[in-house]
């Protein structure tokens, strides 16, 4: 497997349709969220030029997983949800602020960094979101900022990550939602350290097919 990241406007055409193929199979196919699709894409109001996507490919060109990353300098998407909740919230604006959504990946489990020595993961997504933390942390990014079920916050917590809840939980769709900062206390370790930010790259390209577990 592999790691591709960039822009949108810097990705080519047919990985943005796999994107928003992969996207629907996830979030509309297997988790049911409300969300509106184009044919076999799924798009939302947010999808501009400036989203920054991580990205894991098979060796097929498969997406095996993604994070969507959006600037909070620009409208995002908890920022909607807040509002359309009609709390009286205020989220930031911020260039070294960024937002985390589309979030998924691959269910492999037993994956193991020991040469790390700081951090160890037992599955694609939590290796996946470290990385995700650790670039944009390398590229002057503070704090990463997502809206979140309850479940899910449990499990940040039970991998390692820090979730700072900034609001009081609110219903949306009809499911409970926490909006919060996402960290991970060894994250200030990979700040200028290129050696642990390649274990980590490839401790996700070596990952084998025969970890999926279906």
């Amino acid at each position: 497997m592999k790691i591709i990241q960039g822009f949108s406007a810097e990705l080519p055409t047919e990985l943005l349709k796999k994107i928003g193929c992969y996207r629907r199979q996830i979030f509309i196919d297997r988790l049911s969220w409300p969300l509106t699709c184009h044919g076999e894409i799924e798009v939302d109001q947010f999808d501009h030029e400036n989203n920054y996507y991580i990205i894991v490919l098979g060796v097929s060109g498969e997406i095996h997983g993604l994070g969507r990353l959006l600037p909070t300098t620009k409208p995002y998407v908890s920022e909607v949800l807040l509002r359309n909740s009609s709390m009286n919230h205020i989220l930031p604006h911020n260039d070294r602020i960024w937002e985390m959504t589309r979030f998924g990946s691959a269910n492999y489990q037993g994956v193991n960094i020991d040469s790390l020595k700081i951090v160890k993961f037992t599955s694609l997504s939590s290796l996946l979101l470290f990385y995700c933390l650790a670039n944009l942390h390398k590229n002057g990014v503070d704090r990463i900022i997502a809206t979140v079920s309850p479940s899910i916050k449990r499990l940040l917590l039970r991998s390692g990550f820090s979730f700072t809840q900034l609001h009081p939980t609110f219903t949306y769709n009809g499911s409970q939602t926490i909006t919060g900062y996402i960290c991970h206390n060894t994250i200030s370790l990979i700040h200028n350290n290129e050696s642990i930010e390649t274990k980590l790259k490839l401790a996700i390209e070596n990952l084998h097919p025969t970890l999926w577990r279906k």
